[in-house]
C-alpha cells in the first residue's frame, strides 16, 4: 500500500466560527493522507463550531488525529463530521474532550458541547453518535454519569477489515496497557458493521493519549502491515 510523505499543520488552532471543510481523498490523491494540528485546539468562550465533509473513494486511506479540544470556560462548541467511503476505503479518526483549564480549577465550566459524526460506507450508514453535554444541567460527576472522570477519548477506525476477532484482540491489549493507569476506564465496541470505536475516560490526558496511540498504532500494523507513525509535535 502506498501512502504519501507525513503532513502536518503547524500553530494553534483557535476556534471562532463556523468551518465546513469538504474533502475528496482517493488512492492517487496529491491531499495527504495523515493530517493532525500541531497543538490543542481551542474553543473559546464565544459561539463556535468546527465540521467537515469527508468523502473517501475506493481502496482510499486516512488518518485524521487532532490534538485534544479545550474547551475553555463559557464555551459553546459544536463539532459535526460527515463522512463518505467507497468499498475498500479506510478511515482513522481520533479525538479528545478536556473540560478546561485544569491547572487554573476550570472544570466543567463550559455553556455546552456538541459533537455529531455520521459515517456511510457504500451508500449504507454504518455508525452514527450523537453527544451533548450541558455542564450545567445537571451533576456531570456523579453515579451514572461521568462519575469522577473529566476526559473523554475516543478513537475510530472505519474499513472492511474489521472483525469481532480483532476487536477482542484489541480489547485485550487495551486492557493490559491500561493496567498502568488505574484511574482510566476503556472500552472497546463494534459498529453496525465494517467499523470500531475504542473508548477511554480519565482524569489526564497524557493517559487517554497513551491508551488510544497504542490502540491506532496496533490496528495500523494488524490490519494494514503499517509501522507505528511517530508524529512530531
Amino acid at each position: 500500500m502506498h501512502l504519501p510523505a507525513l503532513w502536518r499543520a503547524t500553530g494553534t488552532s483557535l476556534i471562532f466560527g463556523s468551518a465546513i471543510i469538504p474533502v475528496y481523498l482517493s488512492p492517487t490523491s496529491p491531499i495527504p493522507k495523515f493530517i493532525r494540528p500541531g497543538k490543542t485546539s481551542k474553543a473559546q468562550p464565544i459561539p463556535g463550531a468546527s465540521g467537515g465533509r469527508l468523502t473517501l473513494g475506493a481502496g482510499a486511506y486516512a488518518e485524521y488525529m487532532p490534538e485534544p479540544l479545550m474547551l475553555y470556560k463559557e464555551a459553546h462548541f459544536t463539532s459535526e463530521t460527515e463522512v463518505s467511503m467507497a468499498p475498500g476505503s479506510a478511515l482513522f479518526l481520533s479525538e479528545i474532550a478536556c473540560p478546561g483549564r485544569t491547572h487554573r480549577g476550570e472544570i466543567f465550566q463550559y455553556e455546552q458541547y456538541q459533537n455529531r459524526m455520521t459515517v456511510a460506507y457504500d451508500g449504507e450508514l454504518i455508525f452514527c453518535s450523537r453527544q451533548r453535554v450541558r455542564p450545567e444541567s445537571g451533576r456531570l460527576q456523579g453515579i451514572g454519569s461521568w462519575d469522577r472522570y473529566t476526559h473523554l477519548g475516543s478513537l475510530y477506525l472505519f474499513s472492511d477489515r474489521v472483525s469481532a476477532a480483532a476487536a477482542e484482540e484489541l480489547r485485550e491489549r487495551i486492557e493490559a496497557q491500561a493496567a498502568r493507569f488505574p484511574d482510566l476506564w476503556t472500552g472497546v465496541s463494534l459498529t453496525y458493521k465494517y467499523g470500531l470505536t475504542v473508548s477511554v475516560m480519565g482524569q489526564r490526558v497524557y493517559e487517554l493519549k497513551s491508551v488510544l496511540d497504542g490502540a491506532w498504532n496496533h490496528l495500523r500494523e494488524a490490519l494494514f502491515s503499517l509501522s507505528p507513525l511517530a508524529v512530531p509535535k
